[in-house]
């Protein structure tokens, strides 16, 4: 997988803060050029590739150990336990904010939960970790 990140404003890749205006027209991605970068895996998204690669380290670590409890400080995937810690903060910010928007009369997902400090927690998220037996509370 090709690992780069890329910001969607009009089909440009900003590389370098500040060169947005003068590489505009020489770094814009024609649809032939994204179907190419798709055919080799390129990754639009990053950090949702590292969540769901960490939820799929989270899914052997049960095959091989019976449960989702991985202690913060695991020796063996640092990165893995710090992210099983992060996960139980994420949904609890994340279903606070959504309490908070359903007591406003809204149904929806908050559309600004980035401003809650969980910007890329979601239901999809929260029913992959529970569909795994995964334990909210340490």
């Amino acid at each position: 997988q090709v690992r780069l990140q890329y910001k969607n404003f009009n089909k440009t890749v900003i590389t370098k803060k500040g060169d947005k205006k003068k590489s505009q027209a020489r770094n814009t991605l024609t649809d032939e050029r994204i179907k190419l970068l798709n055919s080799i895996g390129f990754v639009w998204d990053p950090n949702n590739a590292f969540w769901w690669e960490q939820f799929e380290s989270l899914r052997a670590y049960k095959a091989e150990h019976g449960h989702c409890s991985v202690p913060q400080r695991y020796k063996h995937n640092p990165k893995l336990g710090n992210w099983v810690s992060n996960q139980r903060k994420l949904c609890q910010e994340y279903i606070t904010a959504v309490s908070l928007m359903d007591g406003m009369g809204t149904n929806k997902e908050p559309l600004k939960i980035a401003d809650k400090g969980v910007p890329s927690f979601n239901q999809e998220r929260i029913n992959a970790l529970r569909d795994i037996g995964f334990f909210w509370l340490p």
